[in-house]
């Protein structure tokens, strides 16, 4: 394997790449195989990966260089299609932008004030300060009781409530 230029080797589990020879690996680097894009090296003690041109190390493996950062919710792994990160999630996620949320919370957002959670199946959503969940959206909490008959947005302008109306409808 070529690496930033250089030739690499490439060694089983269980062994680390020295120079162009294959030796016995330290403990450190046991079943740590850099998510199959680098290779593991002992960093005074500690387990370290050196990854292949365009990958970056993140926690003990090598992801795509535009996944660096991405963490899909720890809830899948970040994969590079046609340049773009894009989460693969686990089993029962699924991917809205570049965060995997449980798959029952895929039709909600909590109003964009809050995170949709699944418990044991039980679909909720828990809201950000000022807000409380009613159903599956997370309102402002002065509005927890304003609904605008279903067609519109309760909002709170300087300390009155008033309604937004969906288009075609009026207060």
């Amino acid at each position: 394997m070529v690496i930033d230029g250089e030739p690499r080797c490439v060694c089983d589990q269980g062994y680390q790449a020295d120079g162009l020879e294959c030796i016995a690996a330290p403990p450190t680097c046991h079943d740590v195989d850099c998510g199959g894009h680098g290779i593991c090296a002992d960093d005074q003690g500690r387990p370290t990966c050196i990854c292949e041109t365009g990958y970056v190390p993140f926690s003990l493996s090598c992801v795509p260089a535009s996944c660096h950062g991405v963490a899909c919710s720890n809830r899948g792994a970040c994969v590079e299609v046609a340049g773009i990160p894009t989460c693969q999630c686990d089993q029962g996620h699924v991917a809205v932008g570049l965060s995997c949320r449980p798959a029952d919370c895929a039709l909600t957002d909590c109003s964009n004030h809050g995170v949709c959670v699944d418990q044991n199946g039980e679909v909720r959503c828990e809201c950000d300060q000022g807000y409380v969940a009613v159903d599956l959206e997370c309102r402002l909490e002065a509005c927890r009781l304003e609904d605008c008959s279903g067609h519109g947005a309760c909002v709170d302008q300087e300390g009155t409530l008033a309604c937004v109306c969906d288009p075609g409808y009026v207060s």
